[in-house]
């Protein structure tokens, strides 16, 4: 992405890596993301078939991105996160952008798909002690997009 445009998107809007040259690199879902909302023409005219080929999941992953910063929220991809998320990314709230601490962690999957209940358990204990939502991104063969906070529950009683 040219030094100007992407440094618009970069510095407004969170997206992409940002370059020593002042270039922005987008990732393939950032790409659809901007072509969806900010207009920008995709790469060449068979780009997204050639990258479907790639990556099955691309249309599934541009989805729940889109929904993650529906009304202002900036969520970050773990490629292009500031800090050292292991999972898809990190979201900030619309009121408090980076370079403030992200609000959540942020996952997504396929509806069906297998869960890993220890991991999920292990993430949401870590997230509370630091302070994070964990959020899950599931989209379905509709690609509709539900979303939920997992909270660690401490049973008194």
């Amino acid at each position: 992405m040219p030094a100007k445009l992407g440094q618009r998107l970069y510095e407004k809007s969170r997206l992409g890596v940002r370059l020593d040259d002042g270039r922005v690199v987008l990732s393939p879902e950032e790409v659809l993301f901007c072509h969806w909302n900010r207009h920008l023409a995709l790469p060449s005219p068979s780009w997204l078939e050639t990258l479907l080929r790639e990556q099955p999941d691309l249309l599934q992953r541009a989805v729940v991105l889109d929904v993650a910063r529906s009304g202002g929220e900036v969520l970050t991809l773990q490629s292009s996160a500031h800090g050292a998320s292991k999972r898809w990314g990190l979201r900030w709230s619309r009121h408090a952008k980076p370079p403030a601490p992200p609000a959540a962690n942020a996952d997504w999957s396929i509806a069906g798909a297998e869960v890993d209940w220890s991991s999920l358990v292990a993430d949401a204990l870590a997230d509370d002690e630091e302070g994070l939502l964990t959020e899950g991104y599931i989209v379905d063969e509709e690609l509709d997009v539900t979303m939920y906070h997992v909270h660690p529950v401490h049973f008194t009683g």
